[in-house]
């Protein structure tokens, strides 16, 4: 039983730890793909205080759609692109205050970090059935 419960606590930790390391990749391709234009010698630097919510919101994905509590992603979520989308307006806003790169380059971020939390999502649900799988949730 313990040996079992200590299996299942790996799986899950080896898991989050690729998560992260897909999320990662694929935000790092993402920026890359947006700098192509722009000064060679800049790279993106990670925020780890962005990555480390970004393992919180894959476990709190994958804790309540394993339990089926789906609003609660649902609520989480869209408090996330709230948030976003009342910045995007902002910005449309202050359109006259400031320069058209600028604008673009605020909107551009404002891209990825949508897609960013799609993707965590998406691994946080699937971080939810397999738990429900080894857990024998129903």
């Amino acid at each position: 039983m313990i040996l079992n419960s200590i299996l299942i606590a790996i799986i899950i930790i080896f898991y989050f730890v690729a998560c992260h390391y897909i999320v990662q990749k694929a935000m790092d391709k993402l920026w890359i793909h947006k700098l192509k234009d722009e000064e060679e010698d800049k790279e993106r630097t990670p925020n780890k205080f962005t990555a480390t919510l970004g393992i919180i919101d894959r476990l709190i994905y994958a804790t309540f759609f394993a339990l089926c509590r789906i609003e609660i992603i649902g609520f989480w979520f869209g408090i996330k692109v709230a948030t976003r989308l009342i910045t995007s307006s902002d910005i449309k806003r202050k359109v006259g205050t400031k320069d058209k790169d600028e604008i673009a380059e605020e909107g551009e971020r404002k891209n990825l970090y949508l897609i960013g939390n799609i993707i965590t999502l998406g691994l946080g649900i699937l971080g939810g059935i397999i738990i429900r799988f080894l857990f024998n949730i129903q």
